[in-house]
């Protein structure tokens, strides 16, 4: 099949591309390269704008290198796989607009590592897509890792997959007037709370005023996912990236007093937390699983200026890898699905 792709992108046009898999045993993430480095992406891929896509589905993630591009070309090209934008509202990391649906990709300090996950997956409405462009590579560290969602979802162990498949996963935030990450309003972005209650209700968000100034919230979302175009079953969630445990070690970034605190905090009262469906914990045994099969299964590929990341969000994962240098990476998120993310398995 994937032959078929590369003889099919050479065959079409005039720029002849290289097209090569980053792990070949899983028909996972396709590189594109020119063979005449500086064709203009743009024209390229709407040329190819059918075959990339059917690429995507097969290879997860795509990486077009040695292309010419800026950011309103890099806007371009995701408007040909969807141009509805997801909206910021509730989103975890912290990011600001560079221009239109662009933003940066993450705005966490640059010591700060980040695991593999799935854009929003805990979302009512996840995007279907989720692209990356360097607009500033670094001089070393600051990949992108992926990983292929599916080989994940074969490799974990079956009762675990069964569980979260029945359960879903139930994700706790916790807003404290001295959290040392994102307010509720800067999470939500609500200026009363009957904005933030409206906004909660259309979007299954239970909301507790622990007091006048502490908002905890509950969102109960699928775990297992059915892709609507190939019909894989894919490991959609962001239980590990939320689990207490993980976040420890995150909080590591930012202070060992932090870290100590998030380890002495009782489960419910975590700055974030993850549980199965039912409220009951995760056991951390699941989650290093779910962390080392993770591990196995990256791709690091060092960034290059110019360089474009497509991801499809069910069938793929990234992270980000700490660096010391001068970094921009921006991001823009984009096919919120029309259904919800709720139910034991969730057809999108």
């Amino acid at each position: 099949m994937f032959s078929s792709l590369t003889s099919s992108f050479a065959s079409r046009g005039r720029e002849p591309v290289r097209v090569e898999l980053a792990r070949p045993e899983t028909s996972f993430l396709a590189m594109i390269e020119p063979r005449t480095p500086g064709i203009d992406a743009v024209s390229w891929c709407r040329q190819h704008a059918g075959l990339l896509k059917e690429t995507l589905h097969q290879c997860g993630s795509l990486m077009l290198r040695n292309f010419s591009c800026n950011i309103e070309g890099f806007e371009a090209i995701a408007d040909l796989f969807a141009t509805a934008p997801s909206s910021r509202r509730g989103q975890v990391s912290p990011r600001h607009q560079v221009q239109g649906t662009v933003y940066t990709s993450t705005d966490l300090p640059q010591n700060h590592g980040i695991c593999q996950h799935q854009e929003m997956a805990y979302d009512l409405f996840p995007p279907r897509y989720i692209m990356f462009y360097c607009k500033t590579a670094p001089l070393s560290g600051g990949e992108t890792p992926v990983a292929d969602a599916r080989e994940l979802y074969r490799r974990l162990d079956r009762r675990l997959i069964e569980r979260f498949t029945r359960e879903g996963v139930l994700y706790l935030r916790n807003f404290p007037p001295d959290s040392p990450y994102q307010s509720a309003e800067e999470t939500f972005l609500f200026e009363d709370r009957a904005e933030l209650d409206r906004y909660a209700r259309d979007h299954a968000i239970d909301c507790e005023w622990v007091d006048d100034a502490y908002l905890r919230t509950r969102q109960h979302r699928s775990a297992i996912a059915v892709h609507p175009d190939t019909g894989d079953q894919t490991f959609f969630n962001l239980a590990h990236l939320w689990h207490w445990s993980y976040i420890a070690e995150v909080a590591t970034a930012f202070s060992a007093a932090l870290a100590d605190k998030v380890r002495s905090t009782r489960g419910q009262d975590q700055w974030y937390n993850a549980f199965y469906g039912t409220g009951e914990d995760i056991e951390q045994s699941a989650i290093a699983d779910i962390h080392g099969h993770y591990g196995e299964l990256e791709v690091a590929i060092p960034w290059q200026e110019h360089d474009i990341l497509i991801q499809d969000n069910l069938l793929s994962s990234h992270g980000r890898r700490p660096f010391d240098s001068k970094r921009e990476i921006l991001a823009t998120i984009r096919g919120p699905w029309s259904t919800p993310y709720t139910g034991p398995l969730a057809l999108i």
